[in-house]
């Protein structure tokens, strides 16, 4: 098993950080890896035990558990159905608090691959830490924008 892990820090409180980055309205105005959410179980707010299906961008589906939703600090998930390559897989997100302005958003890949598709791993591995790198930067990207991440979460609910 393998775990990837990558950081980037943001000026953003830590709850607004987690906030804007875990409602589902909003994942597909930043997040360039989702092409689509489809909440299967979940309410307002995700919670231990509840499934998502998630298409990415390339089209790869993936049902997804949620194991952890500790707001504003993490939330972890694992594939409970997915690519054929993958033999398990789970991601995390943790937002950790640097200051009232600043927090830190560290992102965990965590995958195994079947056997008949671990000559793929060197390329897998690279692409995911590509997509992570990328996520994270669009994620500092819009909240470092000059908006109310919360007035924009509460038009979203709204509309």
């Amino acid at each position: 098993m393998k775990t990837l892990k990558e950081r980037i820090d943001v000026k953003a409180p830590q709850l607004e950080a987690f906030d804007y980055a875990q409602h589902y309205a909003n994942r597909k105005t930043w997040d360039p890896f989702i092409a689509r959410l489809e909440p299967r179980d979940v309410k307002e707010r995700p919670s231990k035990g509840e499934h998502v299906r998630v298409t990415a961008w390339q089209g790869l589906n993936m049902t997804c558990e949620y194991l952890k939703y500790d707001r504003p600090k993490c939330v972890t998930i694992k594939m409970t159905d997915g690519p054929r390559f993958l033999k398990s897989f789970a991601g995390t997100w943790r937002f950790v608090y640097l200051d009232s302005e600043q927090t830190a958003v560290i992102f965990l890949y965590t995958f195994e691959m079947t056997p008949l598709w671990q000559w793929m791993h060197p390329v897998v591995e690279g692409y995911f830490r590509w997509d992570m790198k990328r996520r994270l930067k669009a994620l500092k990207t819009v909240l470092e924008e000059e908006v109310d991440v919360f007035e924009v979460l509460e038009q979203k609910l709204t509309a």
